[in-house]
């Protein structure tokens, strides 16, 4: 089933981002993906009831993954720091989760479990490995310090080395 998004950038303080947020005249322009593609349509200036650009071209580079039969799904709630909790659902019942963080990137994972797993975190951490409920659900708690704010997290269903989303605290 094809389903549509669109993505909005907002940008906390225009005027010292200008010159970084670059774009085209030009389009519709389609690139296809693995798993989804990018079709451009037009742009805004400065908030969403502001004046419309038609054709324009975001100029940056889209990150896209999989997320579907196999794979996990992660969320957090909380807010850095503070208080916060990650959950991850879809994992093998009864089987482990582990929960890895660091900055965000690219990491292939050597050693005896999930040899060659690629997972979206530049040399990543172990912060805890859960154990999924019967349902293939876990979560765990934690006091999240200001240190960890902005870095991504990401679970790793150890049965079958599926990966989930990433979540950025």
């Amino acid at each position: 089933m094809s389903q549509t998004y669109g993505i909005y950038v907002q940008v906390v303080n225009y005027a010292t981002i200008a010159g970084f947020l670059l774009y085209t005249n030009g389009g519709p322009t389609t690139y296809p993906g693995t798993h989804c593609s990018l079709t451009t349509q037009y742009g805004k200036a400065d908030g969403l009831t502001s004046s419309t650009f038609s054709p324009r071209e975001f100029n940056g580079t889209l990150h896209t993954e999989a997320n579907g039969p196999g794979g996990s799904t992660l969320g957090s709630t909380g807010t850095c720091p503070g208080p916060m909790a990650v959950q991850v659902s879809g994992c093998t019942p009864g089987g482990g989760v582990a929960i890895i963080y660091g900055q965000a990137g690219s990491h292939v994972k050597g050693g005896a479990v999930c040899n060659g797993t690629v997972v979206r975190i530049t040399r990543p951490t172990l912060c805890a490995v859960l154990t999924a409920d019967g349902s293939g659900n876990a979560s765990k708690s934690f006091n999240a310090p200001p240190g960890a704010c902005g870095l991504s997290v990401q679970a790793v269903d150890v049965s079958t080395c599926a990966t989930s989303n990433v979540v950025v605290l």
